[in-house]
């Protein structure tokens, strides 16, 4: 793999991960939060987002002079794009879960799908539901 390849799955990874936490901010899933400051979750998103643009469209004319020259067809693009994004979602799980794991165990019970995300962390939220579903069987 290239550098430019490595580089571009690396800021399309950074700008999702701002825009996951933009949305768990606005929608108070606080078991998914990098920080526990809605303030600074919002800081970072623009952050995140805006230097990945940054660097995607403006920094060293890369569009011009390092993608198009390359002869990165869209399917691969579409590719990287999808590892940036699922590294994105990976490491938002596993980041804002060993994160929040001591602050936020709550017992979750009642509460279903991301509802269980507003009080308690991702790996908890799935601990706690697989022993409730052996519970009930």
């Amino acid at each position: 793999m290239s550098s430019l390849v490595l580089e571009y799955i690396l800021f399309v990874a950074l700008a999702s991960c701002g825009v996951i936490q933009l949305v768990v901010a606005r929608n108070k899933l606080r078991g998914l939060l990098f920080f526990h400051n809605r303030i600074t979750t919002y800081v970072f998103s623009f952050l995140a987002v805006g230097f990945a643009y940054g660097w995607f469209f403006g920094w060293d004319n890369r569009l011009q002079e390092k993608i198009m020259h390359t002869g990165l067809e869209g399917a691969q693009q579409f590719l990287y794009f999808l590892v940036g994004s699922l590294v994105a979602v990976v490491a938002t799980i596993v980041v804002s879960s060993a994160r929040n794991m001591q602050f936020h165990n709550e017992i979750c019970d009642g509460d279903e799908g991301f509802e269980k995300l507003r009080k308690c962390s991702y790996w908890h939220a799935i601990r706690n539901s697989s022993s409730t579903g052996k519970e009930r069987e």
